[in-house]
């Protein structure tokens, strides 16, 4: 947009505001898509709950894979991706 703004062929800025409108279409629906998709992971999770019962406590290895998980998911939702830390295990 800001290209646009500085050209002064009617043209060529009407084809930069044309891509621009589309690349913020386009940024929008991925935006409805990660939230369609948590939704969806969330309605999986409770049936799951509803058909199975948690344990009262978790074993440290699971404890330590669902810290990384949420991590990596918050850092995916932030709009940063977090590198993979290969453990020794």
């Amino acid at each position: 947009m800001a290209i646009a703004k500085q050209t002064t062929d009617e043209s060529i800025r009407t084809s930069l505001l044309e891509m621009a409108q589309r690349w913020l279409d386009l940024a929008e629906l991925r935006e409805q898509d990660t939230w369609r998709l948590r939704a969806i992971q969330m309605l999986i999770g409770q049936e799951l709950r509803g058909h199975y019962e948690l344990p009262e406590d978790y074993p440290s290895r699971i404890v330590a894979i669902l810290t990384q998980l949420t991590a990596q998911q918050d850092g995916e939702c932030n709009g940063t991706e977090e590198k993979g830390q290969g453990g020794g295990d």
